[in-house]
């Protein structure tokens, strides 16, 4: 099942985006929970919740925002993630599906999708291909 963010859910969105964050290539950096409370609290930020059995299994993160050069609105990913007991069902697919919904009622002109994580980079990159995603680009990052 997948249930929109409402507060009672912020608990359970800052466990599974913590451990997010300890696998992912950020993990050397702070985790802010009162950071991430605040995006939530947004009125563009997209927040849904996968839940199996009465258990939080993942999550979807995304934000909706003019483009930089136009007033034209796009949908951009923040963080999806499933727990590693639960990859490689439809979970990620239905959360997906509810963001390209809300953007599309939205009025989005196109919805941008990454892995810049680094967790399971060639499973996201080819379910993101089989939704009609288009590959674009690169993806690049360099410490300092």
């Amino acid at each position: 099942m997948i249930v929109s963010y409402n507060p009672t859910l912020k608990d359970i969105v800052l466990e599974l985006g913590e451990k997010m964050h300890l696998e992912s290539r950020f993990k050397k950096y702070n985790f802010d929970k009162n950071k991430i409370s605040k995006l939530l609290e947004n009125p563009n930020v997209f927040c849904k919740v996968a839940i199996k059995d009465k258990k939080a299994i993942g999550f979807f993160v995304g934000v909706i925002q003019p483009m930089w050069f136009s007033n034209e609105k796009a949908g951009y990913d923040l963080a999806l993630y499933i727990d590693k007991e639960h990859r490689g069902g439809m979970t990620a697919v239905r959360l997906i599906k509810e963001f390209e919904k809300y953007c599309k009622e939205n009025n989005c002109v196109t919805i941008n999708l990454n892995a810049g994580a680094e967790i399971s980079n060639e499973s996201a990159k080819r379910l993101y291909l089989k939704l009609g995603y288009k590959e674009y680009g690169f993806m690049t990052h360099k410490e300092i």
